[in-house]
């Protein structure tokens, strides 16, 4: 029987440690395994419930094959990897996920109640996945390229064969985004979702949705959004924003996590044509949102240059994947990948997708989902 060490020992450290010693839900652990809390900003020798609090900096000390310590915060679960690493400690680590402080794990639910941390690799930050250019909105200007390209959908298959990969490279996903086009119109997003929570069970799971066509959803399909504890977030177009309400009370009867984001009433050209702009200033205010395309993990702007170039059959950069790792071909490991992916490159300097602070008005028009694409849509003027 090991003993259970938590981390950290705050407030879902203390509820843990009242899950598994007043037996609230059938845990794999025994009542009487917690021998500490372990914190960096607590006291060491002070007490939690009883419990002893010790600093990470004594766990050099403790016998590795006696010891697991189970991990309670999504956020602080690096930073505990990276101490260990750094002090050449070997005790098992095991996460416990979100889904089972969301209420969301029952032994029969086929989620794991703890995850095994290889501490010997690093999480990747965040992930979106295209699994759809089909849309229901085909935004002027859309990001996706969803109004301009023939709709393709990506095969089951294949998305098991990425994230397969990526568990090879990374022990988790912290942010991992299912999203199109319109990924509710895949006939297969049940099971993309749950395949995503089967390999990356540590993630905040979304799916990005614009919610028009929630109302054509079947009951199996909140079902599992409740079972895998996905959160659904919402791009409130104005189309979106007319039923706002209705989606809302849905997935409120439903007891289903979700988001809207602010009104979207205008879009802004996301191409700056020359390249002039500073890319080390364009990167300090981007969201450094990493996409999974064809196999490679970059950031998605390259592929909006890529495939202006060929709908236009115009040249705007040469080199548009400069920034791209291709994850089946490499030979970086994922601290590698990672240091690579988290940093600035000439590409940015073309891109005008989140430069706050070189706003022009007239780089921005009026939201609308019908009309001619036109490369003006894309492309700063």
């Amino acid at each position: 029987m090991k003993k259970l060490i938590i981390f950290p020992g705050g407030r879902e450290g203390r509820l843990l440690n009242r899950i598994i010693k007043n037996n609230m839900i059938q845990t794999p652990y025994d009542r009487d395994e917690v021998v500490f809390f372990c914190d960096n900003n607590m006291i060491s020798g002070s007490y939690i419930e009883g419990v002893e609090v010790i600093h990470p900096d004594e766990l050099a000390a403790y016998d590795k094959n006696e010891f697991i310590i189970l991990v309670n915060n999504n956020a602080l679960v690096d930073v505990l990897c990276k101490q260990l690493y750094s002090l050449n400690v070997e005790i098992a680590v095991h996460m416990i996920p979100d889904y089972v402080f969301h209420m969301r794990w029952n032994p029969n639910s086929g989620l794991p109640f703890s995850i095994s941390v290889n501490i010997t690799k690093p999480r990747l930050p965040y992930l979106e996945v295209q699994i759809t250019t089909e849309c229901n909105l085909k935004c002027k200007g859309c990001i996706a390229m969803c109004n301009v390209n023939n709709a393709q959908t990506m095969k089951l298959e294949l998305f098991e064969k990425n994230l397969r990969r990526l568990k090879e490279l990374f022990w988790g996903i912290k942010y991992l985004k299912i999203f199109g086009g319109e990924p509710l119109l895949h006939e297969e997003i049940n099971r993309f979702a749950k395949v995503a929570r089967l390999y990356f069970p540590d993630s905040e799971l979304v799916i990005h949705s614009n919610g028009l066509a929630i109302h054509k959803m079947d009951e199996d399909f909140f079902d599992m959004i409740h079972d895998c504890d996905i959160q659904l977030l919402f791009t409130q177009y104005p189309p979106t924003g007319k039923i706002k309400r209705r989606i809302e009370n849905k997935l409120r009867m439903k007891d289903i996590r979700f988001l809207f984001t602010e009104p979207v009433y205008e879009f802004r050209r996301s191409i700056n044509m020359k390249g002039s702009l500073d890319s080390d200033d364009v990167y300090r205010n981007c969201s450094k949102c990493i996409n999974l395309i064809n196999g490679t993990l970059s950031c998605g702007i390259g592929y909006v240059i890529n495939d202006l170039e060929e709908f236009y059959n115009v040249k705007i950069y040469e080199d548009k994947f400069e920034n791209s790792v291709d994850i089946h071909h490499t030979s970086l490991d994922g601290w590698q990948i990672n240091n690579f992916l988290n940093r600035a490159s000439n590409l940015c300097s073309y891109c005008s997708f989140m430069n706050y602070l070189h706003t022009d008005e007239k780089n921005f028009y009026q939201w609308s989902s019908s009309g001619k694409a036109e490369f003006s849509d894309w492309v700063e003027v």
